[in-house]
């Protein structure tokens, strides 16, 4: 089996275990419509709505959720990682 067809295999594999475990599947055409660009990414709108719906904090008895301006710092820190892991991330996807 070629490296190519061993790669895309694996691949597919990823795909259907991650559906299993509750994820859901963006083709690459959709996912191109999500992004700014191809170095993003996390699509910013998909990120803010999971951060808004898994963080939160309880006080006093009462759970909170983060507000906008947290989110936004958090969206910030993740997008402006430092340049090699998005360098390594590019070599692994190309």
């Amino acid at each position: 089996m070629t490296p190519a067809i061993e790669e895309k295999r694996l691949q597919q594999n990823a795909i259907e275990l991650l559906r299993r475990m509750g994820y859901t599947y963006i083709s690459p055409e959709e996912m191109a419509r999500y992004r700014d660009s191809d170095a993003q990414v996390v699509p910013r709108d998909i990120l803010r709505e999971r951060l808004a719906a898994l963080n939160s904090y309880e006080y006093r008895g009462q759970t909170h959720r983060f507000d906008e301006k947290r989110l936004s710092s958090a969206i910030d820190d993740i997008e402006t990682l430092p340049k090699e892991l998005v360098e390594i991330g590019v070599r692994h996807d190309g």
